[in-house]
């Protein structure tokens, strides 16, 4: 067997999750401070709303076997990283890019972790 045909590759619906994931999560928590580039000055209420579906249904188009799991992880992700990413740059003067890809990182890891532990739970057994 060849090396490329063990390793798993993205799919174009996958991508498509990976690009909403990132536009509802990434995208609306830069752009709820003075990060964005567009200054869509909207309430955190309503960007946590449009951040948690975006990124369940990028978690949902990821996650092409365990949609549930893909949901709500993807779903705790995104709210998280709004929340984070507004709290840490709220207040603050000056902030390095790195800072912001750092914070970003650690706030989705409890919804990745969510998301896997679902997909552990409706894993069928081998038989």
């Amino acid at each position: 067997m060849s090396n490329e045909s063990k390793q798993e590759k993205f799919t174009g619906m996958q991508w498509a999750g990976l690009v909403v994931f990132l536009a509802s999560s990434l995208f609306l928590g830069l752009e709820i401070t003075w990060f964005g580039i567009f200054d869509l000055n909207m309430p955190l209420k309503e960007v946590l709303i449009y951040a948690t579906i975006g990124s369940a249904l990028g978690g949902t188009l990821m996650f092409e076997e365990y949609k549930t799991a893909g949901f709500f992880g993807g779903a705790i992700a995104g709210f998280l990283s709004v929340l984070a990413l507004y709290y840490y740059e709220n207040y603050r003067d000056s902030i390095r890019k790195i800072e912001l890809v750092i914070v970003y990182a650690i706030s989705i890891l409890p919804g990745i972790g969510v998301g896997f532990l679902l997909s552990l739970i409706f894993r069928s057994p081998k038989q």
